[in-house]
């Protein structure tokens, strides 16, 4: 266990705020809970827990209570919990102080790194987590209310969707749901449960797979996610434009980092690719996921160039959270940027890594 001096045991997540995700997210099971749920809740990720307490105490006023809304909430939790990941690692393998949400000229980037020494600073750091969008997150959650509804129909029957060709699936709403439950109930109360029987409701098939003890069960339902090269791009060109004027009036480098929620597609290996020019389209699926990939055009460019970022980027980091006490990060110096970053260096938990120069 690590130790946590000085701060009470459930601080960020006190029994108030995991009763809310318990609330909200309780019906869920295994890795379909919310990251946060499950720090919140699982005694194997006590360690996760006191570590997070100590990193919120060190924070103070208006930054503590914006960190503690942020980790307590299971939509912003994986972003924040990346920004403390990388305050506590750089501020331990640089020996240095790492200021969260500092002021500098009205802009306040997420991390702004100080020596020790003289207080001066040192560079700018901004994270970017790439999270699961919304509107999967919504039809993953209308999925799993489709089969907990299917749950309560008492026949001893495992049903799964029965897909044809590319076709589209969507999961259906309020109305349609209530209307598939009843045309199940109806259809396997008369006695329809062999093997491979199949019936179609409100536009989806379903069809008998096995048997249950008890009650009937739908197999579970994920939705394929995808990341792309113009995604990445686009992501470290809007924080390199926001702050680009600051890290040029205070002189200082300026880092950004890309992090990402499991199952996002978004890997280290991808981000290299990117900067090294590849044309990169990640899939992120499962033995759950059904129906077509994808309903949107990806344009793919002609040549392999690398991004050419403005010269005020001076490096481009993957952080791997882990845990978040053993985080690791990869950093890609930009050759020709303005402001070198040299305070980075490689060590256990930090890996520089070389991109090809331009020609």
């Amino acid at each position: 266990m690590i130790e946590v001096p000085g701060v009470g045991a459930g601080d960020v997540f006190d029994a108030m705020s995991r009763a809310r995700l318990v609330r909200r997210w309780g019906h869920l099971r295994g890795d379909d809970r919310p990251v946060a749920l499950r720090v919140a809740s699982d005694e194997a990720q006590a360690p996760v827990r006191e570590w997070l307490d100590r990193e919120v105490s060190y924070q103070a006023g208006a930054n503590r209570s914006r960190v503690l809304k942020q980790l307590r909430n299971a939509e912003s939790f994986s972003a924040a919990f990346a920004e403390l990941s990388a305050l506590s690692l750089l501020r331990e393998e640089l020996d240095c102080d790492v200021v969260l949400e500092a002021e500098l000229d009205g802009q306040t980037p997420d991390l702004v790194v100080r020596s020790r020494e003289n207080g001066g600073d040192q560079f700018i750091a901004e994270v970017w987590t790439r999270t699961i969008p919304a509107d999967i997150v919504k039809r993953e959650q209308n999925w799993l209310l489709l089969s907990k509804a299917v749950g309560r129909i008492p026949i001893p029957v495992q049903l799964d969707l029965h897909v044809a060709g590319t076709a589209e699936l969507r999961p259906p709403g309020d109305a349609e749901r209530k209307r598939i439950v009843q045309d199940l109930r109806r259809w396997l109360g008369s006695g329809a449960r062999h093997p491979r029987a199949r019936v179609t409701s409100c536009g989806l098939t379903f069809e008998v797979v096995g048997a249950t003890r008890a009650r009937a069960s739908l197999l579970p339902i994920s939705v394929v996610r995808t990341i792309d090269r113009d995604r990445i791009v686009d992501a470290i060109e809007a924080k390199v434009v926001k702050y680009r004027k600051v890290a040029a009036s205070r002189g200082l480098p300026l880092v950004v980092i890309v992090s990402a929620q499991a199952r996002t597609g978004l890997t280290r290996d991808v981000v290299e690719e990117v900067l090294r020019g590849k044309n990169v389209l990640v899939f992120d699926f499962d033995l759950r996921t059904l129906g077509r990939m994808t309903s949107a055009p990806r344009t793919l460019r002609k040549s392999a160039a690398p991004p050419a970022f403005d010269a005020t980027l001076s490096a481009v980091a993957f952080l791997d959270v882990r845990a978040g006490y053993d985080a690791h990060i990869s950093v890609w110096p930009i050759n020709g940027a303005s402001r070198p970053l040299t305070s980075l260096t490689n060590s256990r938990r930090v890996e520089v890594r070389e991109l090809p120069r331009s020609r």
